[in-house]
């Protein structure tokens, strides 16, 4: 497997390092350095890493001839410009130059062009590097180490990074250039044996140029080495993307996975000779049959960072299909029950910038090569029971998307959903009727929003109407209330502009009942091409002069709702937050902190003995509460996991004061693997109380000819009065006039806090009786043996005549 080879992989056979050697024994200033001797200028060769790889590509194998021709028109160049001499320093540009003249001769050669095209779009190399601009820049590199040193290759780079004419021949691509840069940058810093340096490189080439499968694979290895980590938690898991889902980008080519999380081509959907079972989709297959995920990107992949890929057992016990491919380790399968995700027309009416640099707009003649698609298209939706459109760009502003949503129907596509991915600026009343002979068809719908506010929202999503798109997600809203959409999401990528409505996204989507809110991380997938750019907006870099506060926002409470998902950066949002829990209760009663809840520990789904704590501000003593378990089937029927039963948790009052102060509410859950603490962003505050100090609860407060009031009322320390009086004070006179409540049971009271207060009840109500017009604010007097207290509430009725409001 290549994760084996890595970091020895220069990609160079035998027969091209014996030729090295036989031409550099051979130059014209009688300089013999044979490879691997100790010296300052070729050291670098002697790392104990440094083997050759036995992995040649195969394309390059297959033009050796071409790759010699060009090796020695190179070694011709440097001895015609003295660059060989001995005493001479080496010229960055004269490298340079011939660096790049060198890389060109061998990638416009015709016949290897084609070739290499070819295999680019319909049988991926997937054991090694695909990338032959790469390759042949390894070889050049190692040549000039080899001969004039480490320093030199780098001086060469840096040559590369600041001429515009350089980077220009080396690529028309501004960042595949950059890419390309990046890339060989991090094979010097590897080769040296600066493995950090050389991660920060190729993930700089990762981002840069996201379907690069090398740097995604030197990422995922040298972060497996740097961090001592292990990928056991994917053994026993299982992804269904490679066996049933297929992407499509805006090259014609096509993908098992959303480039993002997994680059590996699958094929194309412009050549006739594609295959369901490609070459690459067969070794995408088996490496998540064999537990190994070797194509996906660990750290980015929602699934894999969030924890929430399925057992082998749950996928097989979901889907009769996956469980023949699980138990026979199926690789070669029928391209039926497809799931399509269309991303080939990026066409989009915002340009956002964590999207793009511009608004992309596909002219009449472009979308006319993108129709010519529609009869294989069509024929892909005839074998698909899902599609999704558009993964990237907008389907109601693409010419191309709406006129293939015009030809789906029934007929042509008769299992098919659709599930919508839309910034819904378009999506409107009358739109939406256009597309009536689909309404049956809809599924999903994801909204990608990045703002709660309106000034937020012309930051992230330029050319974007804010009023106009609230207005269409009430509309989107009420659709999903009459069921016309399956389900219903808003999206949010999380940036330095915006995360601080994180908070009050979440209310954006409890206020449009949407089923999901879904935070992803910001990515520059060859957007910034300005690394200033992306740092100022990388709130997630722990460099950044916001990310403290981003850390803040990510602890809150209000995150912490049904339906609100983390995804790409779950890992880092379950490190802050490594426990789950909900107070059912939680209130302080003047002699103790009383709670009911549950709570359990994020990884592994782990339950304990659960303790609260408590921090009081400005000081550093902790107060710690052991808790008596409560046992929550409720919980454990509702997550799917039958261990949580055993997560709730009952704090009773213990008669202790705490200190005066404001104590910030935090859990502790020892398990039998691991002990966790996590404080919460919820607050008690406890102040000087007599025991004359009352706690209530007022349930039912109802209006009309009469006032009624149901409720609760007791004295500090959970002392049950012998009589409850309600007072009404006039806010105009300050006149009180008071009247004795009906004592009712109220043993729920007594079961939540923990006390015996089953007798705290009451009702009240006029009956008849009046008062003289005007406001009048809700007050209790408890009266037990001679002790007497009151308190008003704040709450107020208004009399006018009969008729009686309350507020």
């Amino acid at each position: 497997m290549i994760a084996d080879h890595l970091y020895s992989s220069i990609l160079i056979s035998d027969n091209l390092i014996d030729r090295y050697r036989e031409q550099l024994a051979h130059s014209t200033d009688g300089t013999h350095l044979p490879l691997g001797r100790k010296s300052p200028q070729n050291k670098f060769l002697t790392n104990k890493d440094f083997v050759r790889n036995p992995l040649m590509t195969s394309r390059l194998l297959g033009h050796s001839d071409e790759l010699l021709a060009v090796h020695d028109r190179y070694l011709q160049r440097l001895i015609d410009t003295g660059a060989l001499r001995r005493n001479r320093s080496v010229d960055a540009q004269i490298l340079a130059t011939e660096f790049v003249a060198c890389v060109v001769d061998f990638m416009t050669s015709t016949a290897i062009a084609q070739d290499f095209d070819q295999y680019r779009k319909v049988r991926v190399i997937v054991e090694n590097d695909d990338d032959p601009e790469f390759s042949v820049g390894q070889l050049l590199l190692y040549f000039i180490c080899s001969v004039h040193g480490m320093a030199a290759g780098f001086r060469l780079i840096d040559q590369l990074a600041t001429n515009e004419h350089f980077r220009a021949d080396l690529h028309h691509n501004e960042n595949r250039t950059s890419a390309l840069l990046h890339l060989w940058r991090g094979f010097l810093h590897l080769v040296a044996g600066r493995e950090i340096k050389a991660l920060s490189s190729f993930r700089s080439a990762k981002h840069l140029c996201n379907i690069n499968l090398i740097a995604q694979l030197y990422c995922d290895e040298l972060a497996k080495r740097i961090e001592q980590r292990s990928d056991s938690h994917l053994i026993g898991r299982f992804c269904s993307y490679p066996f049933s889902k297929l992407y499509t980008n805006q090259s014609g080519e096509t993908h098992h996975c959303c480039l993002a999380f997994s680059p590996l081509r699958a094929g194309s959907i412009d050549d006739p000779t594609f295959d369901w079972n490609s070459r690459s989709s067969i070794e995408f297959r088996r490496s998540i049959l064999n537990g190994e995920f070797t194509y996906c990107d660990k750290t980015s992949c929602a699934f894999i960072v969030g924890g929430s890929l399925p057992t082998r057992e749950q996928a097989a016990a979901e889907d009769p299909r996956l469980a023949q491919i699980i138990e026979h380790k199926l690789v070669e399968i029928e391209p039926s029950g497809l799931e399509l995700v269309f991303e080939h027309d990026a066409s989009c009416n915002l340009a956002c910038p964590s999207c793009r640099s511009s608004l992309i707009a596909h002219p009449k003649i472009a979308t006319e090569q993108l129709d010519e698609r529609f009869p294989y298209l069509l024929e892909l939706l005839n074998k698909s029971i899902r599609l999704s459109v558009s993964g990237y760009g907008d389907p109601f502003f693409s010419r191309h998307y709406r006129q293939l949503l015009k030809l789906i129907n029934k007929a042509n596509a008769p299992n098919l959903t659709i599930d919508l991915i839309t910034n819904a600026v378009l999506l409107t009343p009358q739109t939406w009727e256009g597309y009536a002979h689909l309404h049956s068809m809809f599924g999903s719908i994801s909204v990608s929003v990045d703002a709660a506010r309106g000034e937020t929202y012309a930051k992230v999503r330029k050319l974007g109407d804010f009023d106009k798109l609230m207005s269409n997600l009430k509309f989107i809203s009420e659709l999903r209330q009459r069921g016309v959409f399956s389900t219903f999401l808003i999206q949010c990528v999380v940036q330095a502009d915006n995360f601080r409505e994180m908070e009050d996204f979440v209310e954006l989507g409890l206020r449009l009942a949407v089923d999901g809110v879904i935070f992803q991380r910001l990515f520059p997938y060859g957007i910034y091409t300005d690394p200033t750019q992306f740092e100022k907006a990388d709130v997630f870099s722990p460099s950044h002069p916001e990310h403290l506060d981003f850390l803040t926002i990510l602890r809150s409470d209000r995150l912490k709702k049904k339906g609100v998902s983390c995804s790409t950066f779950q890992d880092l949002y379950d490190r802050l937050n490594p426990i789950d829990y909900y107070f059912d209760s939680l209130n302080n009663d003047g002699s103790g902190i009383a709670a009911f809840g549950w709570a359990f520990i994020k990884s592994g789904h782990q339950t304990g003995k659960v303790s609260i704590i408590l921090k009081r501000d400005g000081h550093k003593k902790r107060y710690c509460f052991g808790t008596d378990l409560i046992h929550r089937p409720d919980v454990a029927a509702a997550l799917s996991r039958h261990a949580l039963t055993a997560c709730g948790f009952s704090l009773k009052t213990d008669g202790q004061r705490l200190p005066p102060g404001r104590y910030q509410i935090g859990i502790r859950i020892d398990s039998p693997n691991t002990s966790v603490t996590e404080f919460t962003n919820r607050f008690v505050d406890v102040s000087p109380q007599s025991r004359e100090s009352i706690k209530y609860s007022i349930d039912i407060l109802q209006g009309g000819h009469d006032v009624t009031i149901h409720g609760w009322a007791y004295l500090s320390g959970g002392i049950v009065p012998d009589q409850i009086f309600v007072i009404f004070k006039s806010l105009s006179s300050k006149r009180c006039i008071s009247f004795e409540a009906r004592s009712i049971s109220r043993p729920d009271v007594g079961e939540a806090l923990g006390r015996d207060l089953a007798k705290c009840g009451f009702s009240f109500s006029l009956d008849g009786r009046s008062l003289p017009s005007g406001d009048y604010e809700i007050g209790f007097r408890l009266v037990k043996g001679k002790t007497r207290a009151s308190r008003y509430s704040g709450r107020t009725v208004s009399f006018a005549g009969y008729s009686t409001m309350v507020a």
